[in-house]
């Protein structure tokens, strides 16, 4: 049987940290294997101490590099592609997840359309290369990478993480990927009430256009003649006050809470390890999306047996 590791990347901050420490507990609890986290800081940083909660739990917390800006240019998404490049691992398959995730259910990953020439993007419903929201950037950044324009019409629909990623692929990937982002245009900084989490920075200097990095993973593919494989088993909470699909032995395995919305919302934790820290007391959950990351959220809690996480 094929071996996977499961790799989540963060920042040194408090805004991560508590996305960390729910993804370690939901990785134990529903997958019963334990992730490596891996903490994007600057050479002068010093890891937050709650990252030792992970650690103290059984976890594996390794410390990468900061790339969220590169010639003036903030983009926290390409940590993801930093997480990839650094993560020290012995498996055969990396699976390369966002921090903002958690296990709903145990997940077979050899289930996949896996090997050494395949990378896997989970579907997402706005990753549709017909629309026209995506002109000019898309036919641009194909043109400049030499990837013809109709190679995309293939695909009704395409994705981003969770990436299973073939680790004799590692480096090679990685370094493609973050070559491809550049393919892509720069933008300004979105208005501080747009901005959600203050912490990301996206109100501040020039930017990245925020998609760039799920496109650019195609570009890649193409160019390091990989086949994508498109799968469908995470679940975004783009509509978070709706009920959970399916029962807990069916439907989707993994969710992705990246959406503000009701009954759930992880910019509101933010900033001050004060502020961050009000996100662990949570209303009971229920049946609908978020209400299970509440509930995720709450057995966090106790798992870790603290009353909150402290900086210091």
């Amino acid at each position: 049987m094929p071996t996977f590791e499961i790799v989540a990347a963060a920042e040194n901050n408090n805004f991560f940290l508590w996305q960390s420490l729910l993804f370690h507990y939901s990785c134990l609890h529903y997958q019963q294997q334990s992730p490596i986290i891996v903490v994007h800081a600057h050479d002068d940083e010093e890891l937050l101490p709650g990252f030792e909660h992970i650690i103290r739990t059984g976890g594996n917390v390794q410390r990468a590099p900061n790339w969220r800006v590169i010639n003036e240019i903030n983009y926290p998404p390409r940590n993801t592609i930093s997480t990839l490049k650094h993560v020290k691992t012995s498996a055969e398959f990396i699976v390369l997840c966002d921090a903002d995730m958690l296990f709903r259910r145990q997940f077979d990953f050899s289930s996949l359309p896996i090997g050494e020439d395949r990378m896997t993007f989970d579907q997402v419903f706005y990753m549709n290369p017909q629309l026209s929201d995506y002109q000019p950037f898309l036919d641009n950044a194909c043109r400049a990478a030499d990837v013809p324009i109709d190679w995309f019409k293939q695909f009704d629909l395409l994705g981003g993480v969770p990436h299973v990623i073939p680790r004799c692929r590692q480096e090679q990937v990685a370094n493609e990927w973050l070559h491809c982002i550049s393919y892509f245009p720069t933008q300004p900084p979105c208005r501080v009430e747009d901005a959600g989490a203050l912490s990301r920075g996206v109100h501040q200097g020039t930017q990245q256009w925020w998609l760039s990095i799920m496109w650019a993973a195609f570009l890649m593919t193409y160019r390091l003649k990989l086949q994508p494989q498109i799968t469908d088993f995470c679940l975004l909470n783009h509509n978070g006050e709706e009920a959970m699909p399916n029962s807990d032995t069916d439907g989707p395995a993994m969710i992705h809470y990246c959406y503000p919305g009701l009954g759930f919302d992880k910019h509101q934790y933010d900033g001050a390890i004060e502020t961050c820290n009000l996100v662990w007391q949570q209303a009971e959950g229920d049946l609908t999306v978020n209400g299970l990351v509440r509930r995720q959220l709450r057995e966090a809690r106790s798992f870790y047996q603290f009353e909150f996480v402290k900086s210091s």
